[in-house]
């Protein structure tokens, strides 16, 4: 069998490391869950000695967050120049940090402030930080000006390991929650992916360069979820128990308490004449909107009835 197929057989069996007696440079070695050589590609293999050791579950998760372009990198906003990618990636970063350490992970950041920082250094960080996984945060761009593109993309360095769980773990949290176009797990090789030892994921929340899309990125809202599906993923991935934040709510699919009537919408942003959320009224959190709408539903005389509500502010858990 390949490598691939023989990897899903292992994964399947509960296998965490497996060492390659092919000799050859261009099969993927992992020790304790790191891959330790550089390879070309995957080839099929025949031997494999393999080994069961139980794991440590008292020890903290280490999670490098590693927030993307810097001020420096040239050309990495919308065409009209009112996004800023480097924003976005230190703003989500951040976000994703305090989820993670409330959930009992340690994290540690590639960049605090605005400045680039060169990819071998940021490989270099979360290797040296001996860190469990790697998560990287972008938007993307598609070429000539605006462009019809969109969706939410992962991208890793090679398919049966530890990196494609983390990636289907952030899918799985990520698309229903940020209601967008999936455009699926991807390898590339880039460095971030290839040079650093463990498991890494790097994440494209949506294109800039999509009109409609990019007026989602901009939004401190939208940032919040974009941020609390990476940290739902990479909960599920490490086995963390999630913890809910405190106060206002902001996730999808998540039951909040309204704090005060409020007018609903529907799907084009007309206010409904006639119809409320009271406070104290018990609702469902949905995905965001094209329109940056919230989708909710609440609780009526005739029953549930779903419509959209335009701010999270009067919601909390």
């Amino acid at each position: 069998m390949s490598l691939r197929q023989f990897c899903d057989a292992l994964l399947s069996l509960g296998m965490q490391d497996a060492v390659n007696l092919d000799g050859g440079g261009s099969s993927r070695l992992y020790a304790a869950g790191r891959c330790v050589n550089r390879p070309t590609g995957e080839r099929v293999i025949a031997n494999v000695i393999a080994a069961w050791e139980e794991q440590d579950l008292s020890r903290q998760s280490i999670v490098c967050v590693d927030a993307g372009h810097g001020v420096q990198t040239a050309g990495k906003r919308s065409p009209d120049g009112s996004y800023l990618e480097h924003e976005f990636n230190l703003d989500v970063a951040r976000r994703l940090r305090t989820h993670l350490e409330r959930c009992g992970a340690a994290v540690v950041m590639t960049r605090e402030d605005e400045n680039d920082v060169s990819l071998a250094q940021r490989c270099r960080i979360s290797n040296e930080s001996g860190a469990d996984v790697f998560v990287s945060v972008h938007t993307n761009a598609a070429s000539g000006g605006w462009s019809d593109a969109q969706g939410w993309s992962a991208h890793i360095i090679a398919r049966g390991a530890g990196a494609e769980k983390l990636a289907e773990c952030i899918r799985a949290r990520a698309v229903p929650m940020l209601g967008c176009v999936d455009r699926g797990v991807k390898v590339d090789n880039f460095q971030v992916l290839r040079d650093t030892d463990c498991p890494a994921v790097l994440i494209e929340h949506g294109f800039h360069t999509n009109r409609a899309e990019v007026e989602k990125l901009k939004t401190a809202q939208y940032r919040e979820l974009c941020a609390l599906s990476d940290a739902r993923g990479v909960a599920d991935y490490l086995g963390l128990a999630w913890k809910e934040p405190a106060g206002t709510a902001s996730g999808t699919g998540v039951q909040a308490t309204a704090t005060r009537r409020q007018a609903v919408y529907d799907a084009q942003g007309r206010e409904e004449s006639g119809r409320y959320i009271d406070a104290g009224d018990r609702c469902t959190l949905g995905a965001v909107t094209a329109q940056l709408l919230i989708e909710v539903e609440y609780p009526t005389a005739s029953g549930t009835r779903r419509a959209y509500v335009k701010s999270l502010e009067a919601f909390k858990r």
